[in-house]
């Protein structure tokens, strides 16, 4: 894991200036450093290195043996002696025992199609002298960010896009995204800031005399409901085989040249992950879990059964509201986001306390809820399209069943809306999924709390309209099962550009650690994509294959428990407690009033009436609290404005 950086320009330019930019990464990096500039000085690539495999010889820059291309590389390539055994059968001269040499050999054998050779979590930029082209690529499901400028003078790319600031990339809201993140929105290829881009999950992007050309290489790509009637295979057959990739995920997954840590949550996908190591591992994984001061929250007691059961030793972190506030300007920092629920602080927390045990490399759950529906309004897309067979009134009675058990998650992941304004979306796919029939409550109360001139400057935006004008419908979407359009949808937005983000990489390599998910393995998640939608919800339980995969590694408990959002206690939970006087001092600063979205005094207003809000609507104001104190705190640390 690292941080890269590359840049060309039209004049030379001046090393110092590129080691300005990579100190702003130095976390992701700690163990090395190394830069190539080309002859004339107007290509340099950096790299900050984090040393997990090949601790002695793994120095980037990469060069080839003509020195006629060279490579940085984040993240890491799995099967990576499979592929270098094949390589050198070719004839390729390996100079490292690295995986990232392994990626400029596919390279300079296969060209940008290398990339269907890679499995792993990944982002690399490589400059090829021969075509005078800049190649930078990032992994299918966007584990590893990859982020980009460019203006008339330069192209500038980097693993974070504080080091894009360091290089003079103006520090500007990008409004539109702002405004589109109220209706729960985030779009691949954009960021907050105005002009720096993302690198989209399975895209690679070719830059070649100032000319940008983005290509698409991998995307998920479910079956019709016609292609899966014709499928034959039995519920024992279906187990099975996601058992052997399950099994063979985590396997690869524990390959590294220091030790491997576990993130434990009390949940089935950490439990299962956790379980499956031990079991393939001759030495058992020391597990990291956090304990927060409020019941409703805390899953402490689930993750010590696991632990025992494991076999691990656990290490508890206790998280209580005063260090949320505490932490909560660096969470965000690191982050480069706005925030929904100061669950991204507490991964930062619950990391650093990682570091501090001497682990670099940990096992995390993400991506479970994806590719087998986890999500309660999976499970409500599922039984609002189902009225037809199941009879309306026994849906009526699961989806209220649904609600009562999931009323933290009303706004944010189950919604009450029936989503009449979308009609036009229901004409489209055939349903309103839940994710976007939640936007609307979502953002009629965010733009109540809207200044005139904010709400002035995008009147006529339609945020879901703006998103699915991405998605080619017709080829993804039509003729797939409403679950399986919803899980498409979902990993087209909140996923990589908030899960994987805000709680994942960025908390991660804030202490100088790497994030392997082993269910975001392309063969499992495709796989995935291709099983019935009952055998990823089976009568009203999520995640069945992972529960019956699994059975024998679990608790019971574990197995009978439903899902349970990773979320951090909110500040309605805890009246005048240390986060809500620390949001009150954030609303109440100068920095807020300048803030240009949001009305700041109604927004003071609103913390005092918390208490007497419904427990429904209460989920989405304290989402709206916690997103506008982060815009505080970017917009101060980041010096952004319009």
């Amino acid at each position: 894991m690292c941080a890269i950086f590359g840049v060309m320009t039209q004049g030379p330019l001046a090393l110092q200036h590129v080691h300005r930019a990579m100190d702003t990464m130095q976390h992701r990096g700690p163990d090395d450093r190394g830069l190539w500039s080309s002859e004339d000085g107007k290509v340099v690539l950096a790299h900050n290195r984090l040393s997990i495999v090949d601790l002695a010889g793994g120095h980037q820059p990469l060069l080839s043996a003509a020195h006629d291309v060279v490579a940085v590389v984040n993240g890491e390539i799995y099967g990576h002696r499979q592929l270098r055994a094949s390589l050198q059968q070719k004839g390729y001269p390996f100079q490292t025992h690295s995986d990232s040499e392994v990626l400029l050999a596919l390279y300079l054998e296969y060209g940008s199609a290398c990339l269907e050779h890679l499995r792993g979590e990944f982002s690399f930029v490589i400059w090829d002298r021969r075509k005078q082209q800049m190649f930078a690529a990032r992994d299918r499901f966007g584990v590893k960010p990859l982020f980009y400028y460019q203006d008339q003078e330069k192209f500038m790319v980097a693993s974070e896009i504080k080091a894009l600031l360091a290089m003079g990339a103006p520090a500007e809201w990008d409004v539109e995204s702002v405004y589109d993140f109220d209706s729960g929105i985030l779009h691949n290829d954009r960021t907050f800031f105005k002009n720096i881009k993302q690198v989209a999950p399975g895209h690679f992007i070719l830059v070649t005399q100032g000319h940008l050309r983005t290509v698409s290489y991998w995307d998920l790509d479910y079956l019709t409901t016609q292609q899966l009637e014709a499928d034959r295979r039995t519920s024992a057959d279906y187990v099975e085989e996601f058992r052997q990739l399950f099994t063979d995920a985590v396997k690869v997954r524990l390959e590294a040249d220091v030790p491997v840590g576990c993130y434990l949550s009390g949940g089935l996908d950490s439990c299962s992950i956790l379980g499956m190591a031990n079991s393939l591992s001759a030495r058992k994984l020391e597990a990291f879990t956090i304990s927060f001061d409020d019941d409703l929250y805390d899953e402490y007691a689930m993750a010590e059964e696991m632990a025992a059961l494991a076999g691990s030793r656990l290490h508890r972190v206790d998280v209580t509201q005063q260090n949320l506030a505490d932490h909560f300007d660096q969470a965000v920092r690191h982050a480069e986001s706005l925030f929904i629920n100061p669950h991204g602080v507490a991964k930062y927390i619950l990391s650093s306390k990682v570091r501090e045990q001497g682990i670099k490399v940990v096992l995390t759950g993400e991506g479970a809820d994806e590719i087998l529906a986890g999500y309660p309004i999976f499970r409500q897309d599922m039984l609002t399209t189902s009225a037809a067979i199941l009879g309306q009134d026994a849906v009526n009675l699961k989806l209220e069943q649904l609600k009562q058990a999931n009323k933290t998650s009303i706004g944010l992941l189950l919604s009450e809306e029936s989503g009449s304004e979308l009609a036009y979306i229901k004409a489209m796919l055939g349903y309103i999924p839940a994710q976007l029939a939640g936007s609307i409550r979502r953002f009629k109360l965010y733009s109540s709390f809207y200044t005139p001139a904010f709400s002035q400057m995008l009147s006529g935006r339609d945020s879901i309209a703006a998103f699915l004008d991405g998605i080619d419908v017709s080829a993804r979407l039509r003729g797939r099962d409403a679950v399986n359009q919803s899980l498409y949808l979902w990993c087209k937005t909140s996923f990589p550009n908030y899960m994987l983000s805000v709680l994942g990489d960025r908390m991660e390599m804030a202490h100088s650690i790497e994030g392997r998910p082993p269910f975001l393995d392309h063969p499992l998640a495709e796989f995935c994509a291709r099983l019935p939608v009952h055998q990823k919800i089976h009568l009203d339980r999520e995640k069945h294959l992972l529960r019956e995969a699994a059975r024998e590694l679990i608790p019971q408990r574990v197995y009978d428990r439903q899902k349970q959002p990773f979320m951090a206690p909110t500040v309605s939970r805890h009246s005048f407690g240390a986060l809500q006087e620390f949001i009150c001092d954030t609303l109440s600063s100068t920095e807020a009033q300048s803030l240009p979205f949001y009305d700041t005094k109604k927004l003071l207003a609103l913390v005092t009436n918390l208490p007497n809000l419904p427990v429904n609507v209460q989920a989405g104001a304290d989402a709206l609290l916690v997103q506008v104190a982060s815009a505080c705190s970017m917009q101060k640390q980041f010096g952004l404005s319009l």
